[in-house]
């Protein structure tokens, strides 16, 4: 995978065993000034798309384009648009995104932080709570599977045992990186509840009635 246009992205190989449905190696994309982050297959091009403001994805091998590097259509079978709709372009980015529905898993990779961030200070707090609760739920699993493999808990003065669990977690990690459209899914979810019930009582704002 290759930046086309903007300096500011960052591409980082996550390792030789990580890799996706097609069995090619994943990187980490992230472009901090932006806010971007995700997961995208080696060979796939990140192109800026300054109309949009947003990234899309390109296959170079088979000219296929999306606004999701989890589309299929950027595998090795995937198949160019056609000529006049080749160009991700803002009305067609606008016009495509459906909205997010929690029953409806193929809208979670329509979510962005930014949607998040809609709900102010709940939104924010909201993703802080979902991040800490995924890692509370990943890190004593990590243990577990430390304790199925080796039939014992690890010991953190041991410098091996140390590496193994670290290998868990960064395991961990390529798996959280994959999961982000869920886990904005969870913390736009969230947001209305932790605006009623948290940020507006520290505020001291009332409680909305809630009808019977």
């Amino acid at each position: 995978a290759k930046d086309g246009s903007a300096s500011t992205l960052a591409l980082t190989p996550l390792g030789d065993g990580v890799k996706d449905g097609f069995g090619r190696d994943l990187m980490y994309a992230e472009d901090k000034e932006r806010g971007f982050k995700t997961t995208v297959a080696a060979g796939i091009q990140v192109i800026w798309e300054e109309a949009a403001g947003k990234y899309y994805f390109f296959n170079q091998e088979t000219g296929a384009r999306s606004w999701s590097a989890l589309d299929e259509a950027l595998g090795p079978k995937g198949q160019a648009p056609p000529q006049d709709a080749q160009q991700p372009s803002a009305d067609g980015a606008a016009g495509d995104k459906e909205p997010f529905d929690v029953f409806k898993p193929s809208t979670y990779g329509n979510i962005t932080m930014d949607d998040v961030k809609k709900y102010g200070t709940g939104g924010t707090l909201a993703y802080v709570i979902t991040e800490l609760v995924f890692w509370a739920v990943a890190v004593p699993t990590e243990c577990a599977i430390f304790y199925q493999t080796a039939g014992r808990w690890p010991d953190f003065d041991n410098d091996v045992d140390k590496a193994a669990v670290l290998g868990f977690v960064f395991a961990a990690s390529n798996i959280a990186r994959l999961c982000l459209p869920l886990r904005f899914g969870a913390a736009l979810a969230l947001a209305p509840w932790v605006n009623e019930k948290i940020v507006n009582r520290f505020q001291g704002k009332p409680a909305e009635p809630t009808e019977s």
